[in-house]
């Protein structure tokens, strides 16, 4: 889970890296990605403050230039 992902350049390259994961999920609230994006990538417009729809659980979260969301988006994601 690519938390904030922007242009959603993280979960691309790490999809296109990685082709044996099974998705990588690339999440923001702006819709600023391309329309193409491997196989195994799914990018989701999506405000990560509210609560989340998707009931999956995560392998691995990845997270940068957020600031405090981390704060609460961690407690929701421990809990």
């Amino acid at each position: 889970l690519d938390i904030g992902t922007g242009t959603g350049i993280w979960p691309i390259q790490f999809g296109d890296e990685h082709p044996e994961a099974e998705v990588i999920v690339g999440n923001d609230l702006s819709p600023i990605q391309p329309d193409w994006v491997p196989p195994n990538v799914k990018l989701i417009i999506d405000d990560v403050e509210l609560d989340w729809m998707e009931p999956e659980k995560y392998d691995y979260i990845h997270v940068t230039y957020t600031g405090v969301v981390v704060w609460v988006i961690g407690r929701r994601l421990i809990s």
